[in-house]
């Protein structure tokens, strides 16, 4: 009957909008993570830029970033941005001395670095039926998790985890939009770490 009809066009009018205001968010928060790499400030203000552009783009409750010792074996939390605050930095608390330890493949992280590529984890078991570390659960709590690995030129520099997800969507696309912030972190990363020489020209 019409009701019907103008009911469905109302859904799928919302859907829409919905549609576009998150595709709007998600390119605003990469469009300021990029603006950020293009100025001179200091790499931990470019990274809490994107890691703010990731919480509010994909309507995350949290992202944390991890160097990679590949020396000792471990990632060391170095910055993570929460959503109730919208900020966070070098050293705070959640992950200040937070040291994981790689090489265990059933572990998240660990994965995320040996496999370079990002893994899930999703709460009562998903797709990929990962572990999250004990140290880091015990922080974080239960929930999905999604774990991006930061590539500098041939090697893992860092990585990038995310979770409390505000929104429904399929897991593969948010490994994917996760990948872009991840890039933007791996080059800055990059770019810091020649600028030091540790890196070979």
């Amino acid at each position: 009957n019409a009701f019907a009809v103008q009911a469905g066009l109302a859904i799928e009018r919302a859907r829409l909008s919905d549609d576009r205001d998150r595709a709007l968010r998600e390119l605003t928060g990469l469009l300021g993570a990029t603006a950020a790499m293009q100025g001179s400030q200091p790499l931990s203000e470019i990274l809490q830029k994107i890691l703010e552009g990731a919480v509010n783009g994909l309507q995350l409750e949290r992202a944390i970033l991890f160097l990679h010792d590949s020396a000792h074996g471990i990632l060391r939390g170095e910055q993570e941005v929460t959503r109730a605050s919208g900020q966070g930095g070098s050293g705070s608390a959640l992950v200040a001395g937070l040291e994981i330890p790689i090489g265990d493949p059933d572990e998240l992280l660990s994965a995320a670095v040996l496999g370079r590529r990002p893994f899930a984890t999703l709460e009562g078991g998903g797709e990929s039926q990962l572990r999250v570390h004990p140290a880091l659960s015990a922080l974080l709590g239960s929930g999905e998790f999604v774990a991006a690995p930061l590539l500098a030129r041939d090697r893992v520099a860092g990585l990038l985890l995310v979770g409390g997800f505000h929104e429904p969507r399929p897991i593969r696309e948010r490994m994917h939009l996760l990948m872009a912030y991840g890039a933007q972190a791996g080059l800055a990363l990059e770019r810091a770490l020649r600028h030091k020489g540790l890196l070979r020209a």
